[in-house]
């Protein structure tokens, strides 16, 4: 038996992949499995739902209506941040770290340094809802050509007040020990 389907509630047809208008009941079933794909629906945030019911019919017994809750992931990526403008080093600076909302923002917050006599710390509001995007702490004891490392060098979250989301205000922090110079700075790597 072929059993219609209606479909109602705030996610709309555009949230879902080719919607079926009917499925196929076997003989002898009550009830077959639906798969629907979402569609990614750039700018559509929070919870909507979809409820899938038997169209009215009056061969059918009573049906309950099945309710879907999709929850969509904040939208993300480089290329949606910058507008689709061309990666570049500075481009990818600013997206990782300062919490700037767009390439041309003025809101966007520069990293602050402390220096005292036992450490050396960095901190700066970082991306962290972008899988592809990694930022470390890095040191190193000779810029003419010590390699920059990771060794010693702990991240801490700060204080979140103002911080939006997506981002989280980090502080990264090394020992200055005994070495007469040290030197800490950000490594940001944006995978493709």
């Amino acid at each position: 038996m072929t059993v219609g389907l209606s479909y109602s509630g705030t996610a709309g047809s555009a949230a879902w992949q080719e919607a079926p208008a009917s499925v196929a009941l076997p003989a002898g079933r009550a009830a077959v499995d639906l798969t629907l794909t979402p569609r990614s629906q750039p700018g559509e945030q929070g919870a909507r739902t979809l409820l899938v019911a038997a169209a009215t019919n009056p061969a059918y017994a009573p049906v309950s209506a099945a309710e879907i809750t999709l929850l969509d992931a904040p939208d993300v990526g480089y290329e949606i941040w910058s507008g689709g403008q061309t990666l570049s080093s500075a481009g990818i600076l600013a997206y990782a770290v300062g919490g700037a909302s767009s390439p041309d923002a003025l809101d966007g917050l520069p990293v602050s340094h402390t220096v005292t006599s036992s450490s050396l710390s960095m901190t700066a509001i970082v991306r962290t809802n972008d899988p592809k995007l990694t930022v470390v702490g890095q040191v190193v004891g000779d810029l003419s050509g010590g390699p920059w490392n990771t060794n010693h060098v702990t991240m801490t979250p700060g204080d979140q007040a103002g911080v939006g989301e997506g981002l989280q205000r980090q502080i990264w922090s090394t020992p200055r020990g005994s070495a007469s110079q040290k030197y800490i700075r950000l490594e940001v790597v944006l995978q493709p």
